[in-house]
């Protein structure tokens, strides 16, 4: 971020204290994007990327920067954020480091015809930076063994040109068709989804992340919203008698049902709010959880959903985000209900990007 005249200028690929030339490619009334032109006075801190498709493939934004420089800027970001939508101040943050490369386990391929004047290429792509095109990728440095594998192979004939395909890399092997099978060991359980089901991509920091959500927790009950294919749950029902997951992808929750445990656990098919409105269980009265797990899209939580849980109150609220503005907008939420953010843990699930995965422990 820059200014010209005092106006901001968010400019991607460049680094603080660097003099650069830019080219405006988007202009507001109070701020502009750019893209630069030339680095006049590069940082120390800059680095020649590890890709030679930084740049023009959209996946990757900070390969021109050291991890330890993108540590300190994820944790500006956090915090920048948090003041702006939240109005809160974070006393601490907690930095779960990834290996920079060769973490990544989940992908969107785009099936690719031919190149973009014609030749032949690299049989899959990524999408471009901003843009709907995209980018022959033969390699990349961010993803496992396994996905690099599937890109040397040929596309096959069941692929046409333009297909998208998501494609998950773990054991020896690539799961990409609907039909396909993941089985994954995640901390001592065993988990089955297809890769059409969402699941995290950094699987060494996914274990992390629940050692350190779910050691020394026990009780009752438990809700696991947003639950997904039962990643959370199947540590939940060990340490609860009961358990309620929800999740309205009807795939994930097929898994689910696999996962977990039907004596102990019980998934409803359907968003949080269906589920709200259809009675909650009779969980604002005396069948209260001892601990509810929210995990929500980028959107975060909606109006209904912070309203049940404001009702609830329930004592422990552990919020897993993908998009640190939102959370922080129901941060300043839950803190206004009656609860204390006792501790914030960012988690580098997608080194080389401006992307973090975030931890808070709500107490009330």
């Amino acid at each position: 971020m820059g200014r010209i005249n005092g106006k901001i200028v968010f400019t991607p690929y460049t680094l603080p204290g660097e003099d650069v030339l830019v080219r405006i490619v988007r202009e507001k009334k109070d701020y502009a994007h750019a893209l630069p032109r030339e680095i006049i006075k590069p940082s120390a801190r800059r680095r020649q990327p590890e890709c030679s498709l930084f740049g023009v493939c959209g996946g990757c934004d900070f390969q021109h920067t050291d991890y330890d420089e993108q540590k300190t800027i994820k944790q500006q970001m956090v915090r920048e954020t948090f003041k702006r939508i939240g109005r809160l101040d974070l006393a601490e943050i907690i930095f779960e480091e990834s290996a920079p490369f060769g973490c990544r386990s989940r992908v969107q391929l785009h099936r690719l015809a031919h190149g973009p004047s014609g030749e032949p290429c690299a049989p899959w792509g990524f999408k471009k930076a901003a843009s709907a095109e995209c980018v022959p990728v033969g390699r990349c440095p961010a993803a496992v063994p396994e996905i690099n594998d599937f890109l040397a192979e040929p596309a096959g004939a069941d692929f046409r040109a333009g297909d998208r395909v998501r494609v998950f890399g773990c054991g020896g092997r690539a799961a990409f068709r609907k039909d396909d099978e993941v089985r994954l060991a995640l901390c001592g359980k065993n988990i089955v989804f297809s890769p059409e089901c969402f699941f995290q991509s950094n699987i060494p920091l996914l274990e992390k992340l629940i050692r350190e959500a779910f050691t020394n927790l026990s009780g009752d009950r438990a809700l696991d919203a947003y639950g997904g294919v039962g990643t959370f749950a199947v540590f939940l029902e060990e340490r609860f008698r009961s358990v309620v997951s929800i999740e309205e992808n009807s795939a994930a929750s097929s898994c689910a049902r696999r996962n977990l445990n039907p004596d102990t656990t019980r998934v409803f098919a359907g968003s949080m709010e269906d589920w709200i409105a259809a009675g909650a269980d009779g969980l604002c009265g005396a069948a209260k959880p001892d601990v509810v797990v929210v995990d929500p899209p980028r959107a975060g939580l909606s109006g209904a959903v912070r309203a049940f849980l404001k009702k609830l109150g329930c004592p422990l609220i552990l919020y897993i985000s993908c998009d640190i503005g939102s959370l922080a907008r129901d941060s300043a939420f839950l803190l206004e209900s009656g609860y204390s953010l006792d501790e914030y843990r960012l988690f580098d699930f997608y080194p080389q990007t401006a992307h973090v995965e975030s931890l808070c422990r709500f107490t009330r």
